[in-house]
């Protein structure tokens, strides 16, 4: 016999409140040349993750194109393997590798089974710190990401967050800079070798553990990188933002179907008392699914499929910013409702339910933090690459039961005035 059952959609599903997060501890200890290890152990775990950061990234080399080909060739040989031989190595022993490059580090990370770590530690340590970049693969490496790059040069997406960077961050700062074809074209050896020697100090390097950390592990890990040699280290340089007058810029793509668009003014940063409020107030405003811009730009008005805000935390400063693409007719009044929605935050604070809402999307991406023992570690990455301390996810989850709707009301009023909003657009 066949049941029908029809859903009950009058009632909604209860919404448990979340009583206690607790953040894992990671234990950080210092190796005999000066490389920090923080690690996050848990016996289940049968895969271990090894992460290795480095000082230097796109803001710190001449060229900004160098750190992103050093990091995409770095496995393609060192002195005494090649790079079929590298990648024969970590696919016989069952793991994988990624690297990313940041506006002032880069990361390494390896994922094997406990079982093999003593086959792959060796082959990463060769690959961070003794990569030849050999001719051939430079040579294709820096075809292929070019062609990337004229790619992405034609959408509306990249020209207007990279015209947004040179208004909000200043023309000339090292983070206004595009990695242009050209930039990748003229790469050289000896700028990839440079560049790595230059940040090659362990004294500047953070490893990351997760998994199940035994004496054995800890043993390789000191025997294949606390035997490196120390270095002198060389500091990284952050530039203030020299945010240009506000206004609205246009880039013309006559190839392009519609438009995009990305507003930003300069916020606090990350050390300031606001800043956490801060968050939750751009949270409000279009940092989640049911927020106020999502509400009244996309579902009220059917302007664009999708709009967001944030605020942007850098040691250079912070930016509040607000992207989104649309139809090319719709720029100007999504301009206007944008305005009118951030003045509103302003004068007519979050309800009862609507700050229930913006607290409990907090809270669930604290959540979402200590998922997995490898979510865990990425947020003490984080936090590392912006010089916060275990006691910021704390300070987040504390805001998100504690905040009221006139603090929020009180960050609109005092930080996001749309007068000061720098408007990049790129459109046809």
């Amino acid at each position: 016999m066949n049941i029908t059952m029809t859903p009950d959609r009058t009632t909604p599903p209860p919404v448990n409140r979340v009583e206690s997060i607790t953040l894992p501890s990671a234990r950080t200890t210092v190796l005999g040349n000066g490389m920090r290890v923080v690690a996050i152990h848990d016996p289940s775990l049968e895969i271990t993750r090894v992460a290795l950061s480095a000082d230097g990234g796109t803001a710190d080399a001449a060229n900004p194109a160098v750190p992103c080909i050093a990091g995409r060739i770095q496995a393609e040989g060192t002195p005494e393997l090649s790079g079929t031989m590298i990648a024969e190595l970590i696919d016989a022993n069952g793991s994988w590798m990624s690297n990313v490059v940041a506006t002032h580090h880069s990361t390494t990370t390896f994922y094997a089974l406990p079982s093999r770590l003593e086959r792959v530690l060796p082959v990463m340590a060769d690959i961070i710190f003794r990569p030849v970049f050999p001719a051939k693969e430079l040579e294709l490496a820096i075809a292929k990401s070019a062609a990337n790059a004229r790619l992405r040069e034609s959408t509306v997406r990249y020209q207007s967050a990279l015209a947004s960077n040179s208004a909000t961050f200043g023309a000339s700062h090292p983070m206004a800079r595009p990695i242009s074809p050209e930039h990748i074209e003229s790469v050289t050896r000896h700028e990839l070798i440079e560049f790595r020697s230059r940040f090659s100090s362990p004294a500047q390097m953070t490893l990351f553990l997760t998994g199940n950390i035994d004496s054995a592990l800890e043993t390789a890990i000191d025997r294949h990188f606390g035997s490196l040699p120390s270095l002198p280290t060389v500091p990284i340089v952050f530039k203030p933002f020299s945010p240009e007058a506000p206004g609205v810029r246009t880039i013309h793509l006559p190839h392009a179907r519609q438009s995009a668009v990305t507003m930003t003014i300069p916020a606090v940063p990350r050390s300031h008392p606001d800043y956490i409020p801060l968050r939750l107030t751009l949270m409000a405003l279009g940092g989640y699914f049911g927020s106020r811009l999502s509400q009244r730009i996309r579902e009220e008005l059917g302007l664009t499929y999708g709009i967001s805000a944030a605020l942007l935390g850098y040691e250079e400063g912070g930016v509040a910013q607000i992207a989104t693409e649309c139809n090319s007719d719709s720029v100007e009044r999504l301009i206007d409702e944008t305005k009118a929605e951030i003045r509103r935050l302003a004068l007519q604070p979050p309800s009862r339910e609507e700050l229930s809402r913006i607290c409990q999307a907090e809270t669930a991406s604290l959540l979402e933090v200590v998922e997995t023992p490898f979510s865990v570690t990425e947020f003490y990455q984080a936090i590392h690459h912006s010089s916060q301390q275990e006691s910021y996810f704390y300070d987040r989850l504390k805001a998100a039961r504690t905040i009221t709707a006139d603090t929020i009301s009180r960050m609109a009023s005092t930080y996001l005035d749309p007068d000061r909003l720098i408007i990049s657009v790129a459109a046809p």
